[in-house]
């Protein structure tokens, strides 16, 4: 039997042909596969009720991700297979659901992690602070990618137009790249990128945009997910961890994260009023 808790907090991939659906597509997916395991996933209240599933920050279409996060809540009233029971979970439970998950997803979408949530947790759009891409371009004029990196890391603004509430306002994310390097690859270049989701994150479109209008995307993949805590980084799931016993950065930091997203988001508003 397979002991589930209330609360858990699932990693998975999300590569090959499964990279160009869409987020909500991807939500689809996830529903659709608890279904067929039969899990007793718990549902929302109200005249159209859906299963409980909150995803980390959408990928852009195309995009690969090695670090996708999913929480999900599980109610011991929806048990309707002998194989599952909601409860006092173990790791080996975990592991066994998460192989069962994996089975019943697409090719490419592999469950690597899960651990058990107490419910005092920030939810993924909160709580991560930074991720991580790796991104193959190439460029058809010159300064070479990495000349125009320096270019950009040295800027004090990179101001990009953006629409919101029906009107254009334009952003400085510069402060949200924390890092960005390159190396040379046969095709052209691989940017790596720690790109900050706080006050509000970057679209990779608008970062190749800065780099240059001749940039072509070749391919992008999502390599981490991080949540800060007193200036370290710590990943939401490790890869390879099931475990019953939440990590301790995630609880130890929630007040700290809620009074840092909200200060950050008032300053950001204030600026662009």
């Amino acid at each position: 039997m397979i002991v589930l808790p209330p609360r858990l907090r699932v990693r998975y991939t999300r590569v090959g042909r499964v990279r160009f659906i869409s987020q909500r597509d991807t939500a689809r997916i996830f529903e659709r596969a608890m279904r067929r395991l039969h899990a007793p996933v718990k549902y929302s209240e109200g005249f159209s009720p859906h299963p409980i599933l909150s995803f980390s920050a959408a990928l852009p279409t195309g995009g690969a991700s090695e670090a996708e996060y999913l929480d999900v809540r599980f109610d011991a009233a929806e048990v309707t297979d002998e194989r599952f029971e909601v409860g006092e979970s173990s790791d080996d439970s975990l592991r066994a659901f998460g192989q069962a998950l994996t089975e019943v997803l697409p090719v490419g979408m592999v469950v690597t992690g899960a651990v058990e949530l107490d419910g005092s947790e920030l939810s993924l759009q909160e709580a991560v602070a930074c991720m991580r891409w790796e991104v193959d371009v190439r460029a058809s004029e010159p300064p070479a990618i990495d000349v125009r990196i320096a270019n950009l890391m040295a800027a004090a603004e990179v101001v990009v137009e953006r629409q919101r509430k029906g009107r254009p306002v334009v952003d400085n994310i510069r402060e949200n790249i924390a890092v960005m390097e390159s190396d040379a690859t046969p095709e052209g270049a691989r940017i790596t990128v720690d790109l900050l989701t706080h006050p509000r994150g970057v679209r990779l479109s608008e970062l190749l945009t800065a780099l240059g209008s001749d940039i072509e995307l070749l391919r992008a993949t999502r390599t981490h997910q991080w949540i800060d805590q007193h200036g370290e980084r710590h990943e939401p799931v490790a890869v390879g961890t099931f475990a019953v016993v939440t990590p301790p950065a995630l609880s130890e930091m929630d007040s700290a994260l809620t009074r840092s997203s909200s200060r950050e988001r008032e300053q950001h508003e204030q600026r662009t009023d």
